[in-house]
């Protein structure tokens, strides 16, 4: 990383805890000038109405940024790999930005570098791991998959050695379950031959056991997986 922001895991999640809190009270002092408060209190109490809908538009739109995911990433992975130690997050930022004028959580993904090769890296005493972390572009199926994965991040960066490869698993648009045994099964069949990361992992939600899963599919098939409630409990600070 040429100019680095490391902090702690619990600074950098406090980032964004106090973006969203401060985003919260602006959307409720904006909608306290329209609505009555027993109104405000019925739609918070039934988790319905506008104000609802409004909250989640917001949380929506936040979450569906490209900066967002690359900066849960970072801590969806410090905790898979390093979960209760203590730990550092490092992103690579602008040239022309200095570390120390990072003071909150747009100040940091509106300066994020783009087209690195190291998005991230996290590092637990004397161990540093680099990772490259992508969303899945692609159709969502196992063969589209393969195809994206070795035209459109294989072949465009090369050698990347010393550096984790994990890519965000897209669910398909019509609901249906992602078929991850078929997806390792092209993975295997069509890309192994054109890796040059040191590992290559999946993450994703699994719907149906209410799991986050890291799924390693390079250099061995292994998944790890922490129960979706409490992955967000942590990610919150409340675990």
């Amino acid at each position: 990383m040429n100019n680095p922001y490391c902090v702690s895991f619990e600074k950098v999640r406090d980032l964004y805890i106090k973006h969203m809190e401060a985003s919260s009270r602006q959307n409720y002092d904006n909608w306290a000038e329209i609505l009555p408060r027993p109104e405000i209190k019925r739609q918070l109490d039934t988790q319905s109405g506008e104000l609802i809908e409004s909250i989640r538009n917001f949380v929506k739109s936040t979450t569906k940024q490209t900066e967002f995911v690359e900066f849960l990433a970072a801590l969806q992975l410090a905790d898979f790999y390093f979960p209760n130690e203590k730990k550092d997050i490092c992103f690579e930022l602008k040239r022309d930005i200095k570390p120390e004028d990072i003071k909150s959580y747009q100040d940091l993904i509106s300066n994020f570098e783009s087209d690195t090769h190291i998005d991230c890296q996290v590092k637990c005493g004397n161990k540093i791991l680099s990772f490259q972390t992508k969303r899945d572009y692609s159709d969502h199926t196992p063969e589209g998959f393969a195809v994206w994965l070795n035209e459109k991040v294989f072949k465009r960066y090369g050698d990347m050695s010393g550096t984790i490869l994990v890519v965000f698993l897209g669910t398909p648009a019509d609901g249906s379950g992602i078929e991850i045994d078929k997806f390792y099964s092209e993975f295997t069949k069509n890309c192994h031959d054109n890796i040059s990361f040191d590992k290559v992992s999946l993450l994703y939600h699994d719907s149906n056991t209410g799991h986050i899963v890291l799924h390693e599919f390079y250099p061995v098939h292994h998944r790890t997986m922490i129960e979706a409630k409490l992955a967000m409990a942590r990610f919150r600070g409340e675990a």
